[in-house]
């Protein structure tokens, strides 16, 4: 490889690690505005930043014990304790006696709870369905859907960080870290960057 290639291959790189950042901050900040806009109805609905995510964690992933929820959280138990007896007096959770540990329990969203959730949601949608419709193009409506499944898969690595950080609590390790003896695929395509 020639001097002039290397010089070439560094400066893509840098340019490919300055973009990502720029991107990050952009992503950040969209996002931040577009949870800001929001955050009205579902305030309208009694739900705070702490309640929405809660719920969302039973919404997608079923019933959880009270110490799975804190480390979906990355708080601890004595942290999230008032927010679930709130949300279980609102009539959003119930409890119910572990099958295979009696000293535990199993936090669920009730029927009623899922209807007032998917309803607080609603409105919003609406309201992002409706610019979506009148502002973008049929390829730009497809590109957006693509985008969203990059800044899906974006959380979930943010969120796999951030489990592999969190120290387990109660008997019950946080999910997504790396097997022991493996790296994660973010950690070696970090190491294959820095190589180069």
């Amino acid at each position: 490889m020639s001097a002039t290639s290397a010089e070439a291959i560094t400066v893509t790189l840098t340019e490919g690690r300055t973009d990502a950042r720029q991107c990050a901050v952009r992503l950040r900040r969209a996002a931040a505005q577009l949870a800001r806009r929001l955050r009205p109805g579902l305030a309208r609905a009694g739900l705070s930043g702490v309640k929405l995510s809660v719920l969302g964690q039973l919404y997608r992933l079923g019933p959880l014990t009270p110490t799975a929820i804190a480390a979906g959280e990355s708080v601890k138990l004595q942290s999230l304790t008032r927010v679930l007896a709130e949300l279980e007096a609102e009539g959003y959770l119930e409890r119910s006696q572990h099958p295979l540990d009696a000293r535990q329990s199993l936090v669920a969203l009730t029927g009623e709870g899922s209807r007032r959730l998917r309803s607080a949601f609603a409105a919003g949608d609406a309201r992002v369905a409706r610019i979506i419709e009148d502002r973008f193009s049929i390829e730009e409506r497809a590109l957006l859907s693509r985008a969203c499944a990059l800044l899906e898969v974006i959380g979930q690595e943010l969120a796999d960080d951030g489990a592999s950080a969190a120290p387990s609590e109660g008997g019950v390790t946080p999910t997504g870290a790396a097997p022991r003896g493996r790296t994660s695929k973010s950690k070696r395509t970090k190491r294959r960057d820095t190589a180069q």
